[in-house]
């Protein structure tokens, strides 16, 4: 959460000609309900079940670049799964750069909401410790802090370096 995934993967998409998905919009569009939505009516169990069929779906799809949750690396198999079927990457930010990152976006964030600087650092860093043996799976870790387009022009780079 507030790495840049979707502002990242879709300069990225448009820099190199291809399409962008993220994986929420596709999860709403599947359950026809909002995130925030499915928690609360369904609970989490059942949004996992639903974002690993997603995720799975994708298989049959073209290729592209996709923005996945903070969550979806680290439930099932799903991090093998993708790192099986595609290339990932990993935007590695310190919680203090996340909390910049997430300042302004706070109300969009209902598992934010409320939450004091201090509870906040503290629910980040709890998360990065929990989740941090999935995501350092990935196949390209990208230390984060640089400014969007350096971010977007190592990325690319990279990829195209691949392609070659």
């Amino acid at each position: 959460m507030g790495s840049g995934k979707t502002t990242i993967g879709k300069a990225l998409a448009s820099q190199m000609d291809t399409s962008f998905m993220d994986m929420d919009d596709l999860i709403m569009a599947h359950a026809g309900l909002s995130i925030a939505k499915i928690f609360d009516v369904k609970g989490e169990e059942a949004f996992r079940q639903i974002e690993r069929k997603v995720l799975k779906e994708l298989e049959s799809t073209s290729t592209g670049i996709v923005a996945c949750g903070g969550g979806t690396p680290c439930f099932f198999d799903n991090m093998t799964w993708m790192n099986a079927n595609g290339l990932t990457i990993y935007l590695k930010h310190s919680p203090k750069q996340l909390i910049r990152h997430l300042r302004g976006q706070i109300a969009d964030r209902p598992i934010l909401i409320g939450k004091s600087e201090e509870e906040l650092l503290q629910f980040i860093e709890t998360h990065l410790k929990e989740r941090s043996t999935f995501y350092e799976q990935a196949q390209v870790v990208l230390e984060g802090g640089g400014a969007l387009d350096k971010s977007v022009s190592e990325l690319r780079d990279f990829l195209e370096g691949m392609r070659s």
